[in-house]
This record gives C-alpha cells, structure tokens and sequence, in this order.
C-alpha cells in the first residue's frame, strides 16, 4: 500500500518502509556476492553462509511487514473507506497477503539453504549429503515460486493503488519506478527458479574439462568440452549455468530495491511540495 505522510514529519509507515528498502538493498548486494561466490573458483561455503544471512533478514523484513499491513489504521476518509471494500479491492489485506507470501517463501528459502551446508558431507555422509542437497534445490524452486507469486500479487495491488489516482504529477513517475521495479522482481524471482531447477544433485551437473582423461572404461575416447563455456551446445554444466541465472536474478532484486528506493524519494518530495502548498494557503 502507498507510505502515508504527515507534513510535520516522516509516518512511522513511510519509515518503516525506507528499512525494509534499505534490508532489500543489503539483501540485493548479499545475494548476488553469494551467487558469485557459487561459481566454481569460488567458495560454496561463503556463499552458503551468505544466502543463509540475507534470507534470514528476508525473514525479519516480511515479517515485520506482515506485522505492518496487520497493524495498519486508515489515514483519512479515503482510506477509511478503502477498508470496506471487498477482499480483492482491499489494499489492507492486499498487503498483508503479499508479506504472509515474501514470509513463507522467505523461510522455505532459508531452509533450502541450510541444506546445501558444505560441511554437510562430513557430518552425516555423502548419502545424506545427496538427499539434502535433492531436498534444498526443491525448497528453493518452491521459495522462489511463493516470490513469483507475491510479485504477481503486488502487481494487481500496484494497479488498484495507483491507477485511481486522479492528480497525475508525481504519481506517473512513482508508477513506473514501481512498475519497472516490479518487473525486475518477477524475472529475478522466474530466474532463481530455473537456477534452483538445476541445482538439483540428480542432473548431469559436469562435463569432462579439456585435458582430462578422455577414455571410458571401457577404453571409447570422450569428448572433452570447456566446462566454463555455459552456451555450448554439447555440454554444459547445469549447476554452473544455474549460479548465473542466481547472480542476474540477485542483480535484477537489487535494481528492483534500487528502484523502490527512489519512489520513496519521489513521493517525500510529493509530501513535502503538497505541505508547502496547503502552508501557503
């Protein structure tokens, strides 16, 4: 739902939303270090812990926004009626259904990677370490599908929200940083579901490098690829062309909060030209 503002200040609303932006920028950063630190001169478990650190801030932020949409009281006549409205109209239990869904699929995702421990194969076994490892790449497909969906859900709120406005201004340009922020966020959410796919232990996730053994067993020459190259049309690796879809989707989360940040800014400098107009008057 749009910040509200008060013209002798900031809304506890409007502040509470610059944190959660400002977590979703820190989250956007940590994200995409940890998918670079997934590639294959790079440590997994830094990686690991990094994802885990970011998804659980992805935690406290959804659910302090949930805690947020559940606690909100209308600001004015408008707004007082807004709440009467049917469910699907309804920007109050919009919101606190788009952060029930960022929180479930925050979580889901944090168990996800809690099962891709490095350490894990030293801990319980290689056996376990498999079926883990089949388990987070599922739980990461269906957290990242709940952030598809949320993102979808934000999209008809974003509509309702700002398509009935009737003073255009600073509403057109605080609609498209949304808009294009939204849509970051459903091809970034869409990419972290292929690459989540192909994380899984079950897949063909290495080719045989160049200069390596290039016989069978049973003495047949193998073919010998460059395992960097993700576009070859013989071999390629799928747990390495899914770490690039999660460093574009965490880049595209990062625009996206990016992006959020400065309609923020956009409308403080709407309150602060509406206060300054009602002060003259």
């Amino acid at each position: 739902m749009p910040p509200t503002h008060k013209k002798d200040g900031l809304s506890e609303e409007i502040i509470s939303e610059i944190v959660a932006v400002s977590i979703s920028i820190i989250n956007g950063v940590a994200f995409t270090i940890g998918s670079v630190y997934f590639l294959p001169e790079y440590s997994n478990k830094i990686g690991d812990i990094i994802f885990v650190v970011a998804g659980v801030l992805g935690v406290v932020q959804s659910g302090a926004a949930l805690v947020a949409a559940c606690q909100w009281e209308p600001q004015d006549e408008d707004e007082a009626q807004d709440v009467l409205l049917p469910l699907h109209n309804n920007k109050q239990l919009n919101a606190i259904q788009s952060a029930l869904l960022f929180l479930v699929s925050n979580i889901i995702f944090v168990v996800g990677a809690f099962c891709f421990w490095p350490d894990i194969k030293a801990w319980f076994g290689e056996e376990t370490e498999i079926t883990l490892g089949s388990a987070g790449a599922w739980l990461f497909v269906i957290g990242s599908m709940g952030f598809v969906i949320a993102a979808f859900n934000n999209g008809l709120a974003l509509g309702k929200t700002y398509g009935a406005k009737k003073d255009r201004g600073i509403f057109d340009v605080v609609y498209r940083l949304k808009k294009n922020a939204l849509l970051c966020a459903l091809i970034g959410s869409i990419c972290f579901v292929v690459g989540s796919i192909l994380y899984r232990p079950g897949l063909n996730k290495s080719c045989t490098p160049i200069g390596a053994n290039t016989t069978d067993a049973s003495g047949k020459p193998i073919e010998t690829v460059d395992p960097t190259d993700v576009f070859s049309s013989k071999c390629a690796e799928t747990a390495l062309f899914g770490t690039y879809l999660y460093i574009l989707g965490s880049v595209l989360f990062l625009i996206e909060a990016l992006l959020d940040m400065m309609s923020i800014i956009y409308e403080l400098k709407f309150a602060k030209e509406d206060g300054e107009s009602s002060g003259a008057e």
